[in-house]
């Protein structure tokens, strides 16, 4: 999907530039954040993911 594609690419710069490991994605409860090819990977590569309450775009930081 676009999402997971663009979130690995966001992984490689973000952890080069930062010098820091991804350990947690904090996203809403859309069903392309929590499913499917992403949701596997974040698994696989031991990153958390959090999903934020229903209709709190706020938690988003």
């Amino acid at each position: 999907s676009e999402c997971f594609e663009k979130f690995k690419e966001y992984q490689v710069v973000g952890e080069k530039l930062h010098g820091k490991i991804i350990n947690s994605l904090q996203s809403d409860q859309g069903g392309k954040y929590l499913f499917g090819v992403l949701r596997t990977y974040l698994s696989e590569a031991g990153i958390e993911s959090q999903p934020t309450g229903p209709s709190t775009p706020q938690q988003i930081g």
